[in-house]
């Protein structure tokens, strides 16, 4: 069985649950019987992806209104809540090794059936990626064609694993947040780092180019420059997933780094940690910093109108 995660504040289920921008997203669908979906959870450690399926689990199955944290009172949560299962929630038989097509024309037949409870059925298929290859190709049939008002849920560590063709049929969610980054500010910086962050901001207003806007500052090196993007990025991640984020986070970089994607952020906080050990090494300093700043205008510029 899954660990378990509780009920609690709006906080506390995005902390330990569902991110609040991926909550969100399971409210328009709840009352539309004919609607049926997959989502791939990837990402972060395997107790993480199963405390994030159950409660996925729990507000898909509970019977108040969607878009908000389980109520924890409903009969459907008080049946997750006490371990006891639900009669819509089906999960593929546990093998050791692998998930073959039996378990999969299982769970099919179980999901056929009408909701006991008139709500969503959920299937349930942790570590996807055991299925066998007859497996997948049975599963890919129905997501071509699920029954009517089901959910399958699915948690793999290994995502390449997966037929690409089933993964394109699944919402991605993908779980990983950036490391804990250590405190976003360093005493010693102090003005060094509000003339950079001003800096930045005339970059995205256009007034210098990201190339123009990449200079040393002492005391403030390559790499401390990256550093600092780094922990901004984090920082925007954990905000958009719903965590929350530590004090301190300069107003312009938080507002302009707002409106993009979560992939996007974590593309450049990838980048921005790269940058910092190459410019800790010795390699390509200024270039790998010039690339970042000029990824990180790009993504600015291209989500400004546009919601994500």
């Amino acid at each position: 069985m899954s660990p378990s995660c509780g009920t609690g504040t709006n906080d506390e289920a995005a902390g330990c649950g569902i991110p609040r921008v991926l909550l969100e997203s399971l409210g328009p669908l709840r009352g539309r019987p004919e609607a049926s979906f997959a989502i791939l959870l990837v990402g972060a450690a395997e107790s993480s992806r199963w405390r994030v399926a159950d409660r996925i689990k729990q507000r898909l199955l509970c019977e108040a209104e969607s878009g908000q944290p389980p109520c924890g009172t409903c009969w459907s949560c008080r049946q997750m809540v006490a371990g006891r299962g639900h009669p819509d929630l089906r999960s593929v038989v546990e093998e050791p090794e692998q998930i073959g097509i039996d378990a999969i024309r299982a769970l099919e037949d179980a999901l056929t059936l009408t909701a006991h409870r008139g709500g969503w059925k959920i299937g349930w298929i942790p570590r996807a990626n055991r299925l066998t290859e007859g497996a997948a190709n049975a599963f890919l049939k129905t997501l071509e064609e699920p029954p009517p008002h089901t959910v399958y849920l699915l948690e793999t560590g290994r995502p390449r694993a997966l037929k690409a063709t089933l993964r394109s049929r699944c919402q991605r969610w993908t779980l990983h947040v950036p490391e804990a980054a250590p405190g976003l500010w360093i005493p010693e910086w102090g003005s060094v780092v509000e003339a950079w962050v001003d800096e930045c901001e005339r970059m995205f207003r256009g007034e210098i180019s990201p190339l123009a806007a990449v200079k040393e500052r002492s005391p403030l090196t390559w790499a401390e420059q990256a550093h600092f993007w780094a922990i901004c990025l984090w920082a925007a991640s954990r905000a958009r997933m719903g965590w929350s984020v530590p004090a301190g986070m300069p107003a312009a970089l938080e507002h302009r780094l707002a409106p993009l994607s979560v992939a996007g952020i974590e593309l450049l906080y990838t980048r921005a940690r790269e940058t910092e050990r190459m410019a800790q090494a010795g390699v390509n300093q200024r270039l790998a910093l010039e690339s970042l700043m000029v990824g990180i205008t790009r993504e600015v510029h291209r989500h400004a109108e546009k919601p994500d």
